[in-house]
């Protein structure tokens, strides 16, 4: 029922989810967290039993969504590397940052400067501990950067399937593509929307890399062009991905620009990644690289590698 592109099992995974956190009545809620149950249930019965029974019990429902829905992570771990990464850059230009971010799903990491960040160990801390988000990571590596202040003008996100923090439905299949056994990020999440339903943050739909001109149309002069991204560009064909660098160069030649790109090399290997500082070989870990354009000349800085998620990270 999927389309040839989403036909894999996390889409499945997600949907029994999605219903469960609908409030669909099954003894299978007893295994996920999320919805009051405990991943460790000890009962000898086999949860694959009561997964089918499931399914097979709502295949319409279970078909109209694989048939409609695909996977969508808006992951605020992430924001532990792109908040230091974005510390650099304002140290270094003196206009507030306009934010833009290709693949923003519910754009929650265009809000970075709202969360509260602890490193361990003895790693800095950025923003109020009060907040209602924390986001936690383990520093790796090279000392992360000191400095707390980060100006953000405008924020704008493009996504060809944004979800719109207003819309609960939207919201629950959002909730429903993360582990019900990660009951720490499933939460974080939660509280992430919460915050953005108080002021969000523009998002548009449409195309990444055609969509991106008209947006850097919009931001003002005042204002230092930056671009972010994170595991999003694996799902762009190779093609368009060399559009995109394209697109970047020709900004670049015009005016300042940073891009901040956290991509896997194992899935993008068409891309500018440096190598390793160290001169190790990469891993599966995914890498924070920042591309800058100042006077039209182009210089780009691997400056950590890190967590698909941002539960750690290795700053160089």
């Amino acid at each position: 029922h999927a389309p040839p592109e989403q036909r894999l099992p996390v889409l499945l995974l997600a949907v029994v989810h999605h219903l469960l956190l609908g409030g669909a009545d099954h003894r299978l809620s007893r295994l996920y967290p999320t919805v009051g149950g405990r991943a460790d249930d000890e009962t000898d019965a086999d949860p694959y039993v009561d997964f089918r029974d499931f399914v097979l019990g709502r295949r319409t429902e279970v078909s109209e969504l694989l048939a409609t829905r695909r996977t969508q992570t808006n992951e605020i771990g992430r924001c532990s590397v792109l908040r230091p990464a974005w510390a650099v850059v304002a140290e270094e230009v003196r206009e507030p940052l306009g934010l833009i971010e290709l693949g923003t799903s519910a754009g929650l990491n265009l809000l970075l400067d709202r969360w509260a960040y602890s490193y361990s160990p003895e790693g800095p801390r950025y923003g109020d501990p009060a907040r209602d988000v924390l986001v936690e990571a383990q520093s790796r590596g090279a000392r992360l950067p000191e400095s707390g202040s980060l100006s953000l003008g405008s924020r704008v996100g493009i996504d060809t399937h944004p979800i719109p923090v207003g819309d609960e439905e939207a919201v629950r299949w959002l909730l429903a593509c993360v582990w019900p056994e990660q009951l720490g990020r499933f939460r974080r999440l939660q509280a992430a929307i919460e915050v953005a339903r108080t002021d969000p943050p523009r998002v548009v739909a449409g195309d990444l890399v055609e969509t991106l001109p008209s947006i850097v149309a919009e931001l003002s002069e005042d204002e230092h062009l930056a671009v972010q991204n994170s595991w999003v560009l694996n799902y762009l064909p190779a093609q368009s991905r060399q559009r995109l660098v394209t697109v970047l160069h020709e900004f670049g030649a015009a005016r300042d620009l940073s891009w901040v790109s956290i991509e896997s090399p194992e899935f993008v290997p068409d891309l500018d990644i440096p190598p390793r500082p160290d001169g190790g070989s990469d891993s599966t870990a995914s890498v924070a690289v920042l591309s800058t354009w100042r006077d039209g000349r182009k210089a780009v800085r691997r400056l950590a590698d890190c967590h698909p998620h941002g539960s750690w990270v290795h700053w160089w």
